[in-house]
């Protein structure tokens, strides 16, 4: 991982990013919590809304509306599947806190089962406060070449890497935090 605004440069591996998620689940089913547990095993109702099309995944605590389209084929989608699991697993690492890693996988299989790929997905997180909700909402566009700018950018991350002082992921983090 790069920060360019420090010129720090830190790596984390696939074994602890699998660590801290196996870790962050076990606790989270021993909780007494019923929301907490679900963080760690969630289930959801899945159907698929008849006006829009989209896909719903529905439970006490989230909910998660998914307009997908077809992917060009079954590797595509499974590589999309692939690349978001591991980006929202490194997510939980990058900001401790973060509650929807698990069930944000469970909408990744399903999606690669489909062999699609979401075009939107609207995230509803109820609170324990009555009536109170936090919503997100983020657009996706799988775009299969490389442009010149992301080309640039790859050659830039080279530059990076060779002239960013490298640092322990716990200082790099600790750097990060405001």
């Amino acid at each position: 991982m790069l920060d360019p605004a420090r010129r720090l440069r830190t790596e984390v591996s696939t074994d602890e990013v699998e660590a801290l998620n196996h870790n962050l689940k076990t606790w989270a089913v021993a909780q007494k919590d019923a929301a907490v547990r679900f963080l760690g095993d969630p289930k959801f109702e899945e159907t698929i809304d008849g006006k829009t099309g989209e896909l719903v995944f529905t439970s006490p605590w989230i909910t998660y509306r998914v307009a997908a389209d077809p992917a060009e084929s079954e590797e595509i989608a499974r590589q999309y599947r692939e690349f978001c699991d591991w980006h929202i697993q490194l997510n939980a690492r990058l900001h401790p806190g973060y509650k929807q890693t698990f069930a944000r996988l469970i909408v990744n299989e399903a999606l690669e089962k489909r062999k699609a790929v979401p075009r939107e997905v609207h995230l509803t997180i109820k609170s324990k406060v009555p009536f109170q909700k936090t919503t997100a909402r983020s657009e996706h566009q799988l775009i299969r070449r490389l442009l010149p700018s992301d080309r640039d950018r790859v050659a830039q991350t080279d530059e990076f890497m060779a002239i960013f002082q490298p640092v322990a992921f716990e200082q790099y983090q600790r750097k990060l935090e405001p």
